[in-house]
C-alpha cells in the first residue's frame, strides 16, 4: 500500500490519539509523544516497529493541509456509504470448494428411525488480507465474589493482559467488568493506549453474583450501529441464574448482525451447557482455561484467525424433509464448536486458505412406504458466504440418500474419523450422567471403554488421564468437578484436526515449561 492509499481506512486521528478538530501544534505534540512511545529503537515490543511506520505515515498525511483535506473527505464518503448501507469496493471473488461427504448413501427402508451423518469440508480459496483487519472486541470479566477463590481473578488479569498484548495498534478493545452490576471499565478503544486497560484491570474487585445477561445488554446498548462489536469475549467462573433465555435471545439477535461470541471458563462451577448454546448460536466457541499455559497457546491462534478472516460470517439455511430430525451440528475445525441447529445457523468466520469441517447428525423417519431404488433428499439448503467486501456469495448444498436393499458400503474415512471423535466426547458424557445418578459401576465403565478405544488409536497422554479418571471414580465413588471439566474439554479438543490437535498439546507442554503452573 502506498503511504496515500486511504483504501484500508486507517484512522490516522485515532493512530495519533487526537481528535478530528485538532490543531496542527496538536498534532504535532501527539507525534512527538507517539515517536518516543513506538520508535523501534525505545519499544522492544513485536509490533512496534509497523505501528512506528504507521505513525510516520498519518503524520506525513495530517500535518500536510492539502492532503489532510482529502483524507478528511474520504473518512466523510466511508461514513456516508455506511449509514446508506452501501458496500465497499468490491473484490475478486473466488469460489470456495465445498464438498459432503455421507454415511450412507444406500440406506435400508426400515420401519424404525435411522441415524445418517454428513461431514462437510470447505475449503477457502481467498489470499490473506493486505493488512490484518483491525478488530473491534468487547471482553466481558466476571467479578462475582467466586472469582476471588483460587486465584481466578489474577488468571483472568493474565489472561486480558495476554490479549492486549496480542492485538494491532489499530484494533479497538472495550471492557465491561459483571456480576449482577455491570459496570463499563472502558469503551472501545484503540489499542495502542496499552496503559489505559491495564489500569483499569487493576480497578476490579470481586463482588455479587453472576448475571451473564445484564452483561450482554451492556454490549447491546452502547455499542452502538455503526461502530457496533464485531467480537465478545466473555470470561467467567460461574453459573448465571435466571436470565438464561434473555441472554440467548440476545445471542441469536448477535448473530444476525455478524457478532461472534466466544466464552472461557475457569474453574468448575461454569455451565459449559448453557455457553455452548450462548456461544453456538452466534458461530463461537467455549473453551476450559486451567492455566495461563493454554492461553498462551489458544489465544494467539484466534487473534490470529479473526485478524486475517475474509468471511466475517458463514450462514447455513436449510429445510429438512418432513420427519427428519437435525439432532446436532458440530464444527470440528479450525475451532470445535456445539453449533445451534434452527435455521439460519451462524457456522463462524472463514480466514484464507481455511479447511473448515463441520459433522451434521440426522435422524431419518421409517421409509419403508418408499419404492426400491427412490432418490430421497434429506435437507435443501444454502450456505451464505458474507465477506468483509464484497458481494455476498452463496452456494446451494443438498443432501440426498437412495432408498433401497442391498450391501451397505463402509463409510467414508473421513466420516468414519468424525463419528469416532464423536462418540469419545460423548462417552464421557454419558459417564458423567451416569455417575450424577448414582450408577457408579456404569460410568466407570464408560471410562473405561474410552480408554481402551483411545489406546487402539495412540493416543495414550489422553488414554491415561480418562483411565486416572475411572480409578479416581472406583477408589473414591465421585469424580473431581475440574477434573471432570479437564476431561470433557480434553476429548472435545480430540474433534479438532490431527495437525491441530497436536500443535495445540506442543504448545501447551511447551508453554508449561516457560511460565509458572497455576
Amino acid at each position: 500500500m502506498s503511504a496515500f492509499d486511504f483504501s484500508q481506512q486507517v484512522n490516522y486521528y485515532e493512530v495519533l490519539g487526537v481528535s478530528r478538530n485538532a490543531t496542527p501544534e496538536e498534532i504535532r505534540a501527539a507525534y512527538r509523544e507517539a515517536v518516543r512511545r513506538w520508535h523501534p529503537d525505545l519499544n522492544p515490543a513485536p509490533e512496534a516497529h509497523e505501528y512506528f511506520l504507521l505513525v510516520r505515515q498519518a503524520y506525513e498525511v495530517l500535518s500536510n493541509p492539502k492532503k489532510r483535506q482529502a483524507y478528511d473527505r474520504t473518512l466523510e464518503q466511508s461514513s456516508e456509504t455506511s449509514e446508506m448501507g452501501g458496500t465497499a469496493p468490491v473484490e475478486r471473488v473466488r469460489a470456495p470448494q465445498v464438498r459432503v461427504r455421507v454415511s450412507y448413501s444406500l440406506i435400508p427402508p426400515l420401519e424404525e428411525p435411522q441415524l445418517w451423518y454428513a461431514f462437510l469440508i470447505i475449503r477457502a480459496p481467498w489470499a490473506p488480507p493486505r493488512q490484518p483487519r483491525p478488530l473491534n472486541l468487547w471482553l466481558l470479566i466476571d467479578r462475582s465474589s467466586s472469582m476471588r477463590n483460587g486465584g481466578k481473578l489474577a488468571l483472568v488479569k493474565e489472561m486480558v493482559a495476554e490479549v492486549v498484548r496480542l492485538l494491532r495498534p489499530t484494533d479497538r478493545l472495550g471492557m465491561i467488568a459483571f456480576d449482577d452490576r455491570p459496570a463499563v471499565l472502558l469503551q472501545p478503544t484503540p489499542v495502542h493506549k496499552r496503559a489505559i486497560f491495564l489500569h483499569a484491570l487493576s480497578q476490579v474487585r470481586p463482588q455479587g453474583g453472576t448475571e451473564i445477561a445484564r452483561a450482554l445488554s451492556v454490549v447491546e446498548s452502547v455499542g452502538g450501529r455503526s461502530r457496533g462489536p464485531h467480537l465478545v469475549w466473555i470470561f467467567t467462573d460461574g453459573r448465571t441464574y435466571g436470565d438464561e433465555a434473555r441472554a440467548l435471545h440476545l445471542a441469536r439477535q448477535w448473530a444476525r448482525q455478524g457478532v461472534i461470541c466466544d466464552a472461557f471458563g475457569l474453574g468448575e462451577d461454569w455451565n459449559e451447557a448453557f455457553l455452548d448454546r450462548l456461544t453456538g448460536l452466534t458461530g463461537g466457541s467455549t473453551h476450559f482455561i486451567s492455566g495461563l499455559s493454554m492461553v498462551k497457546t489458544l489465544f494467539p491462534d484466534l487473534i490470529r484467525r479473526y485478524h486475517h478472516a475474509r468471511v466475517r460470517q458463514l450462514n447455513f439455511t436449510f429445510d429438512l424433509s418432513p420427519g427428519v430430525k437435525l439432532r446436532a451440528l458440530y464444527r470440528m475445525g479450525p475451532e470445535v464448536a456445539h453449533l445451534g441447529v434452527e435455521p439460519p445457523v451462524a457456522l463462524g468466520v472463514v480466514g484464507p486458505q481455511e479447511r473448515w469441517l463441520a459433522l451434521a447428525e440426522f435422524e431419518l423417519p421409517p421409509l419403508y412406504r418408499l419404492e426400491d431404488g427412490a432418490r430421497w433428499t434429506v435437507l435443501d439448503g444454502t450456505l451464505e458466504f458474507l465477506p468483509f467486501r464484497g458481494r455476498p456469495y452463496t452456494e446451494p448444498l443438498r443432501l440426498e440418500v437412495h432408498v433401497g436393499q442391498g450391501p451397505r458400503s463402509v463409510p467414508p474415512k473421513v466420516v468414519r474419523h468424525a463419528v469416532e471423535r464423536l462418540t469419545w466426547y460423548r462417552l464421557q458424557l454419558a459417564s458423567r450422567a451416569a455417575w450424577r445418578d448414582g450408577r457408579l459401576h456404569e460410568a466407570q465403565q464408560y471410562l473405561s471403554h474410552l480408554a481402551q478405544s483411545l489406546n487402539r488409536r495412540g493416543l495414550g497422554r489422553m488414554a491415561r488421564r480418562v483411565q486416572q479418571q475411572a480409578l479416581d471414580l472406583e477408589r473414591f465413588q465421585r469424580l473431581e468437578p475440574e477434573a471432570e471439566k479437564d476431561l470433557e474439554f480434553g476429548t472435545r479438543m480430540l474433534m479438532l484436526p490431527a495437525d491441530v490437535y497436536e500443535a495445540r498439546q506442543r504448545g501447551q507442554r511447551g508453554s508449561a515449561t516457560r511460565s509458572p503452573s497455576k
